[in-house]
């Protein structure tokens, strides 16, 4: 067995505890952090994202944003409500002061008296409802939209929504039409401050969907969606879902009917031919898809076991009912790509259009499947090229996985960009076209990968020649999308090389905050390493070039990643990245899928070539977290060992760079103690060191500056 391959597999076996308990890198404390290709699985590389259902529905409905998501919705409404009721006053010809002191007396379950009627007869049905006493108030609502039309402008629209919400589980057809009046009263100039004709569509969906008509249900559903009711999208997912239940399960329109909530010769027909309905519908068609295209397929933990089987079916009935046209293809192959039917999902991307991001994406899939890698490449590039810059004008629109909020009241949304770049770098890497590798994934912004491949890959003059010739001088602004900072190439090279103690070429990498403390740095090292200087001086510029890297030593010689996990200001730390590179490509394991028939194993594709793990197993990363202590101490130690014997100025510096890595190496801290005690016996420190049988801390310490 190679050195290499017994090193590799001795490092995979100490994490392979980590690997069973990690699994799918799911949230857990501490941030969240992005997405990391190079440490996903190949099965993770080969499913296509989850689609956000709302995107999905603008879409359908051509609208580029996303409805917003009002968080002072509720304090909003209230504004509102109180605005019209200081207008009610003005009409009703009160003084300002007057109106000042109505509107501060105003609630809305006991109004001023100087509002008028239609603001009383509102409240009492409304005190008699909360009661349970729907009786009274249906008769007082019912009187308030009995009063001439000039006489109830404010609250016309909410009594009729209210007598609807009364009567939808007992008299569905008149809550249906106080619904419908809710609305027509609004096309009329009626107020609607709360925004009850959009919900009125909800409500009166409900009615349809009680009643085992899904179809109706859905359609209402997705009106209300259209017109900004944002939560439409979890009423349509359940219609769906019961639409879509399995044969194994009682069919709800027995349930509806047996319940006597319609009679029997209305019922509406049996589940296939709900389905044969929605798929003769071309909008509640679109619906369909993309309920099925936010489901994420088997592969997805959060979707239903039954998504494919119920997509099989879909399929055999919108053949039997409706022509397929290109934009519904372009969707159906990504579907049936995620549900593992490769031969449909192959068919739809050819009725497809030929240029349709998302069908160049299936195809591309299909094709690493059957290891035909150079094409699948080309139509990665011609989908990531398809896809607008614009996330929101992208056409697709899909939730990471590592980012999942499955209220789709906020979609947290990452352009398809990065995604496809992400795979492509792999598949880059893997080829060993590393510097490729690198400039897909910081295009793809996938700063985690590219500093893998910049830290641990390339050697220090292939970096360096990359970043002189592709990055500016000038930081590139990009747009704060995340809470973490863009990866700062130059930046980054600028370590690495003091790291190896090429300073005169790394300094022109450094970003003008760092600038002062490299020059000092650099300055005090030399000084001390130059033997044509006395030595008091050599020892102080040692001991100052010591404090500096133990106050600067993350930003003057730190890591991006393992160790020191710069990229995070080195609050959080996960395995080194060429760990599970490794454990994909040596492992028996990696995907399980057999396309066609054929055996196909991870590592083929995705997994790590020999060079990349030679190169990652000899770089010169260093191995301990919070090196740049070490080295302070190691400064320190030059310093001192410059020093006389009994030198207070001795004693504090192996006093102070000793209590340095106490916590974390107090072996090596040890060696500052024993050689305090020694060197400086007659020296306070020396003493209270002794008495301590330790180093001193730093409040116990004589006072003097360290």
């Amino acid at each position: 067995m190679s050195r290499l391959r017994f090193y590799l597999l001795r490092s995979i076996a100490g994490i392979g505890l980590f690997v069973l308990l990690a699994g799918q890198r799911a949230s857990g404390c501490g941030p969240e952090f992005p997405n990391s290709f190079l440490s996903n699985s190949a099965d993770e590389l080969m499913t296509l994202p989850t689609l956000s259902f709302s995107l999905e529905l603008d879409r359908l409905l051509s609208a580029s944003p996303h409805w917003p998501v009002d968080g002072d919705k509720t304090k909003r409404l209230a504004d509102v409500e109180l605005d019209e009721v200081r207008e009610a006053l003005v009409k009703a010809g009160l003084s300002v002061s007057a109106i000042d002191e109505a509107a501060k007396k105003y609630r809305r379950e006991q109004p001023p008296a100087e509002l008028p009627p239609e603001f009383a007869l509102y409240a009492k049905g409304a005190n008699a409802w909360r009661e349970g006493n729907t009786e009274v108030a249906l008769a007082a609502w019912k009187e308030l939209l009995g009063l001439p039309q000039e006489q109830r402008h404010y609250r016309t629209v909410w009594a009729a929504y209210m007598v609807g919400r009364t009567l939808w589980d007992k008299d569905a057809n008149a809550a249906r039409a106080s619904f419908s009046l809710a609305r027509e009263a609004v096309s009329q100039g009626f107020a609607d401050s709360q925004e009850l004709a959009v919900a009125s569509l909800g409500w009166e969906a409900r009615t349809y969907y009680q009643g085992g008509d899904y179809a109706k249900a859905a359609k209402l559903y997705f009106r209300q969606y259209a017109q900004g009711g944002v939560s439409a999208t979890v009423s349509l997912q359940m219609t769906l879902q019961r639409v879509f239940q399995t044969d194994t399960e009682k069919d709800a329109t027995a349930d509806v009917v047996s319940a006597g909530s319609i009679p029997e010769d209305k019922a509406p027909p049996p589940r296939d031919g709900i389905l044969k309905e929605l798929a003769a519908d071309g909008e509640l068609r679109g619906v369909v898809t993309a309920w099925f295209s936010a489901r994420g397929g088997p592969m997805t933990p959060w979707s239903t076991r039954e998504a494919s089987t119920q997509f099989a079916r879909w399929l055999k009935i919108v053949g039997a009912t409706a022509s397929l046209d290109g934009r519904e293809a372009d969707r159906w192959c990504w579907v049936a790509y995620q549900n593992g039917m490769w031969d449909e999902a192959d068919k739809f991307a050819g009725q497809a259009p030929a240029h349709a991001p998302a069908s160049e994406w299936v195809r591309s899939m299909l094709l690493l499947r059957k290891g035909k890698v150079e094409e699948a490449i080309e139509h990665l590039s011609n989908a990531a090229k398809y896809f607008p810059e614009d996330n929101a004008m992208a056409g697709i629109s899909f939730v990471p996985p590592w980012r999942y909020n499955q209220s789709e009241q906020q979609p947290l949304l990452s352009p398809p960009v990065r995604h496809l770049g992400g795979v492509s770098g792999v598949l880059a890497l893997s080829r060993e076209q590393y510097i490729e590798a690198l400039r897909l994934f910081l295009q793809a912004k996938q700063w985690s990968d590219a500093a893998y491949v910049a830290e641990y890959v390339l050697s220090e003059d292939e970096l360096l020649k990359f970043v002189r010739e592709e990055c500016s001088a000038v930081p590139q602004a990009y747009s704060r999308d995340e809470w973490w900072e863009p990866l700062d190439m130059r930046y980054l090279l600028a370590r690495r090389l003091v790291r190896v103690g090429r300073f005169d070429e790394a300094r022109e990498f450094f970003p003008e905050g760092q600038i002062v403390a490299f020059d000092s740095y650099v300055r005090d090292v030399r000084t001390g390493y130059d033997l044509q200087q006395p030595t008091r001086k050599r020892a102080e510029a040692f001991w100052a070039a010591a404090k500096v890297m133990r106050t600067f030593g993350m930003e003057l010689q730190g890591t991006s990643l393992h160790p020191d996990y710069a990229m995070w200001g080195g609050q959080h730390e996960y395995p080194q990245t060429w760990r599970w590179r490794a454990y994909a490509g040596i492992g028996p394991g990696g995907a399980s899928w057999n396309p066609g028939g054929a055996q196909w194993r991870a590592g083929v594709l995705f997994g790590p070539p020999a060079d990349e793990l030679r190169r990652a197993v000899e770089a010169k990363v260093p191995k301990n977290r919070f090196h740049y202590r070490h080295r302070a101490a190691e400064l320190a130690w030059l310093a001192a060992a410059l020093l006389p014997n009994d030198d207070d100025m001795t004693a504090l510096i192996l006093n102070t760079a000793g209590r340095w890595i106490a916590v974390r190496d107090p072996q090596q801290a040890n060696l500052f103690y024993k050689t305090l005690t020694i060197r400086c016996p007659n020296t306070v420190l020396g003493k209270e060191a002794a008495i301590r049988t330790w180093l001193v801390p730093a409040d116990a310490a004589p006072s003097s500056s360290e």
